[in-house]
């Protein structure tokens, strides 16, 4: 027996999804850019869970709710999608590809959700995203196969991103102990924009504190504090990283990968 077409019902779920986290952003004073509402109503969730757990695709994945991807690396997950709105939003990309082509760095790959909203705006994005897992590597891969804007990267622990390489903007999807001096000197541009959870332990033990950074020069930086997140650690022997020995002390059951 030929299994339903459910295609209209997740196109619509995900569109309602879509709607309910935009009037959650109205009500705190805040609305979504129209082109990052339009990739949450287009691209669907579902499509980035793992081959084999169509039962999570169709009851969680058009909810505001994190998803276990300890299948493909232990501790990992999909952030709920109003978080990864908040994070694309809040680097203001629409208004940098009207005047010029631009180039995004996404640091923790995850599902491969958050490199097909972000290239879904616009054919001038180019998103280069990286991970250090090669089941998630293989995975991001096998998903983004249609996004011929995007490029995954399989990364190694001795450096953070993409060394040698320049982006206007960076989305940091893992946490760090303090920005790294490798990120915001060498990898963003000037008038550029990061978005990253850096450590808070001393304030708030486990928790990160969601940080926008502008770079405003070579030697000047503006920081805007956003609240707090939980993200798994960024594991890497660059300034910055967790030393993989030290993730230990992060419980996976708390932590969110998008």
């Amino acid at each position: 027996m030929a299994r339903p077409d459910i295609s209209n019902f997740r196109q619509s779920t995900q569109v309602e999804l879509a709607g309910k986290i935009n009037r959650c952003f109205m009500r705190s004073g805040h609305q979504l850019h129209p082109l990052v509402l339009r990739s949450l109503q287009r691209v669907d969730r579902a499509d980035f869970i793992p081959d084999g757990l169509e039962e999570v695709s169709m009851w969680s994945a058009h909810k505001n709710r994190v998803i276990s991807l300890d299948y493909l690396a232990s501790g990992s997950s999909m952030s709920q999608p109003s978080l990864v709105a908040q994070m694309i939003d809040v680097l203001q990309i629409p208004d940098a590809f009207k005047k010029k082509k631009v180039s995004v760095l996404e640091i923790g790959t995850g599902s491969g959700y958050n490199a097909a909203l972000i290239s879904s705006m616009s054919k001038k994005i180019h998103v280069d995203t990286v991970d250090i897992h090669d089941n998630i590597v293989d995975h991001a891969r096998s998903k983004l196969g249609g996004y011929k804007n995007v490029t995954v990267y399989k990364g190694d622990r001795n450096t953070i991103g993409i060394p040698g390489k320049k982006f206007d903007f960076i989305i940091v999807t893992a946490s760090v102990s303090e920005i790294p001096p490798s990120l915001i000197i060498d990898q963003l541009e000037v008038g550029g924009r990061m978005i990253i959870p850096v450590s808070v332990d001393q304030i708030a033990p486990g928790f990160e504190e969601l940080q926008l950074v502008e770079k405003l020069s070579e030697s000047n930086f503006r920081i805007q504090k956003l609240g707090y997140v939980s993200f798994l650690p960024v594991i890497s022997t660059d300034r910055g990283g967790w030393l993989p020995t030290f993730g230990d002390r992060f419980l996976p059951s708390r932590r969110q990968q998008a």
